[in-house]
């Protein structure tokens, strides 16, 4: 009966709040749904030059060329990635991403040049297309600023800085982002869900984003709209509080909510996910994550569930670990529901909630979860015999 309660909402405004969390973390809600983008105005391809490229963890990256050379760190199996090769006039280096063909831990990224511009998404998968930002923080050090604009090294997507405070429904925002000239761009458009989670800064609140890049993101209006529907109503989006305590939520399309625009010309290369080359194991070609394929179809308290995943010997590897919040919200696909999460590849507890190794920001006992029948997340309270989730690890 509790378990059913929580899942309950109730009227406030134009969302709705969780019963189950404290009044301090306020929770909007609603129901979910699939859908499609606005396309693109240009192709957004920026080029980089010279500078020393980025890092992907899991695999030995590449050495660049001279004038003109590129370089790409492709994964090997667990290993650690090298800085991209030094690059002559017009060159590129490194690379944001990470290309593992068996397990490895996703790929994080310096300051260096994004190897090929502005790349990151086309805007048309609400999943990520890059090696995740490591951690469950954000920093300055990882953007460079020009003007209103700032380049995420991480992602390799270019992000509008400067917001308003206006406060706009689904549809204003959209044509908002499409009329955007920022920085002599007029390719922006409103982000995707996981683009907007990969921005997030899960140590800091108000904003939970990097302040010094990103001003203006704390009101009265906290959520951000996103471009990617849920998949049970069409006429709900994805959002996140990027100004309250950075959750996943969704708004009804006549809702209320900011817009911060982005651009990236990156296209998708399907299918996503490999259930065959390593046993027990699921990897992520787009993130370089492997995740477990059938955890323990019972439910655990965080510590419980640190302890399983710091234990687990699991497709011949010893270093699984609990993940981050930000790694269990983009592993969920937004364009699928009840589960959240593509069979056969993902076996046992599909619908159930799952642990992340995040602490909510200013809790000492609270830690992100998310629901794997929606994608929706909420912080938990550790202990609670009736409201404990599964775990799900990662490497």
């Amino acid at each position: 009966m509790l378990r059913t309660l929580r899942r309950l909402c109730r009227p406030w405004g134009t969302r709705c709040v969780q019963g189950v969390l404290l009044s301090a973390l306020a929770i909007a809600c609603s129901s979910e749904s699939s859908g499609s983008v606005a396309p693109k105005k240009d192709a957004g391809q920026d080029a980089s030059s010279g500078g020393s490229g980025g890092q992907a963890t899991g695999g030995v990256g590449g050495v660049g060329g001279g004038t003109g050379g590129s370089s790409d760190a492709s994964a090997g199996s667990g290993g650690s990635a090298g800085t991209g090769g030094s690059a002559g006039s017009g060159g590129s280096v490194g690379d944001a991403s990470t290309d593992a063909s068996t397990g490895g831990t996703g790929g994080t990224v310096d300051a260096g040049a994004c190897p090929n511009g502005v790349q990151g998404g086309d805007g048309t998968v609400g999943y990520p297309r890059w090696a995740l930002p490591a951690g469950d923080s954000r920093a300055a050090s990882e953007f460079t600023q020009s003007g209103d604009t700032a380049l995420d090294h991480a992602t390799c997507l270019m992000w509008q800085t400067n917001v308003d405070a206006t406060a706009r429904d689904w549809a204003a925002a959209d044509t908002y982002c499409q009329n955007l000239g920022v920085g002599g761009h007029t390719d922006w458009r409103l982000p995707t869900r996981a683009e907007l989670i990969s921005l997030t800064d899960f140590t800091t609140q108000a904003p939970a984003t990097v302040a010094t890049v990103f001003p203006g993101t704390t009101g009265t209006d906290k959520y951000f709209w996103s471009n990617t529907k849920t998949a049970e109503n069409g006429s709900f989006y994805w959002a996140v509080s990027h100004g309250g305590v950075g959750q996943v939520s969704y708004l009804q399309n006549t809702a209320s909510a900011r817009v911060r625009c982005v651009r990236g010309a990156g296209a998708p290369s399907p299918p996503r996910f490999d259930a065959t080359s390593i046993a027990g194991a699921v990897k992520d070609k787009e993130t370089g994550l492997l995740w477990e394929a059938a955890p323990k179809d019972a439910d655990v308290t965080q510590p419980q569930a640190k302890t399983y995943c710091d234990q687990l010997i699991n497709g011949g590897f010893n270093d699984w670990r609990l993940p981050t919040a930000r790694e269990l919200q983009t592993l969920i696909d937004p364009e699928k529901f009840n589960p959240a999460l593509p069979t056969p590849e993902f076996t046992t507890a599909l619908n159930a909630w799952y642990w992340s190794s995040t602490l909510v920001v200013t809790t000492s006992n609270q830690f992100w979860a998310a629901a794997f029948n929606t994608g929706f997340s909420q912080p938990e309270t550790s202990g609670n015999p009736y409201i404990n989730p599964r775990v799900r690890c990662v490497r």
